[in-house]
């Protein structure tokens, strides 16, 4: 069994060992927990454990040589491979999680790899109370994990553990399911009558469409044929991706009511690629952005005494006018969504708050045998 232990003449007590990163022989002055040799009996039961740890195939000379831990490097060489193939904003999101979250606990922790079990991950997970003094949500809480998570996927598939431990429970994160906000039509009627005429085609399209924000911004020209949309495309970090937020072309036809405001985006004087242009943009082709959309969106529900997000006020609410205004099913709304599950569209059918105080007041009558209602 290789290994052994030495006492210089200064006093200073050491592990001989070949270190097999560097190919040569090395000397370790610490246990893997940090704490320095002072006694010949303190090394041989250190370098007892190495050898023990080099029998079952889990030895880490880093633990050792009180370097950067296993852990930290293995997550940033994990990030710098897989990066490219990831969406813009979910680099940034995974690359803070790993330097604001993962590292700074992976570094005190000290553990190899495969030494991750699931108190460690429990003690991570009550550890992320904030950063930079606001709390975490529970939502927040959970992506952190599934980032370690998926990294840990990646290193069981490229043989570095042999199996994933299991993670905390998704109740344990605390995660309180928010009520979708929405406007029924009348209110979100008032806002668009103060958006500005210029920007109406592109919050048209995204109201009577039911499609994201991302999309809009990034619908170019030749995208749209012969009375349907083909979406293509998303914008992911104030990025143009080649790709839908769920991976796949979503083919959407045009809304008679869209034709005007169609018309009116094709005649733009701007020469561009993209649909939805604007004359003060500063991005590639004159296309819109996050930034500018939220502006114009807010501006317009200030007006009218609305607090409604953009996304809300547009995708969300479409969904919910149409469930709980127009009566459509939820496998109805699911295929205008395009929704894979129909869990994601559950969330739709909300039952207003009028409806809600009827039902409850008894003053809604079910008529025998006809299903409909009557007050």
């Amino acid at each position: 069994m290789s290994g052994s232990v030495h006492q210089g003449k200064d006093g200073t007590v050491f592990i001989g060992w070949y270190d097999p990163i560097a190919k040569k022989q090395t000397k370790i002055y610490r246990d893997r927990r940090g704490e320095k040799f002072y006694t010949k009996k303190q090394a041989k039961k250190a370098l007892a454990t190495m050898q023990s740890e080099v029998e079952r195939g889990q030895f880490d000379i880093r633990l050792y040589k009180n370097q950067t831990s296993p852990v930290v490097e293995y997550l940033y060489q994990w990030y710098e491979i897989e990066a490219p193939n990831w969406a813009p904003a979910t680099a940034k999101g995974y690359q803070s999680y790993i330097k604001n979250h993962l590292a700074p606990y992976f570094r005190r922790s000290n553990l190899a790899l495969h030494e991750i079990r699931l108190t460690h991950l429990k003690m991570l997970l009550n550890g992320l109370n904030s950063i930079g003094g606001a709390p975490l949500s529970g939502k927040m809480k959970f992506n952190i994990m599934a980032c370690l998570h998926t990294c840990l996927d990646y290193a069981w598939r490229d043989g570095e553990i042999s199996a994933i431990p299991p993670f905390p429970k998704k109740r344990e994160y605390q995660m309180q399911k928010k009520t979708v906000e929405w406007l029924p039509e009348d209110r979100q009627a008032k806002v668009f009558l103060h958006i500005p005429e210029e920007h109406q085609p592109i919050f048209r399209w995204m109201q009577m469409h039911a499609r994201r924000p991302a999309e809009a911004m990034a619908l170019r020209r030749e995208d749209y044929q012969k009375g349907v949309f083909y979406v293509r495309r998303s914008i992911s970090a104030n990025r143009v991706v080649e790709v839908t937020k769920t991976g796949m072309e979503h083919v959407t036809p045009m809304v008679d009511a869209f034709i005007p405001y169609l018309d009116q985006a094709l005649r733009a004087p701007i020469v561009s690629q993209f649909l939805f242009t604007h004359a003060r943009s500063r991005s590639e082709g004159k296309r819109y952005t996050h930034g500018v959309l939220n502006r114009i969106w807010k501006e317009a529900c200030e007006v009218v005494g609305e607090d409604i997000g953009l996304y809300s006020g547009t995708r969300h609410s479409r969904a919910c006018q149409l469930l709980n205004e127009h009566g459509l099913s939820l496998t109805d709304v699911r295929t205008v969504l395009d929704h894979a599950d129909l869990r994601s569209t559950e969330k739709y059918a909300q039952t207003t708050v009028a409806r809600k105080k009827e039902l409850m007041e008894g003053r809604v009558i079910r008529l025998p045998n006809t299903g409909t209602d009557k007050a």
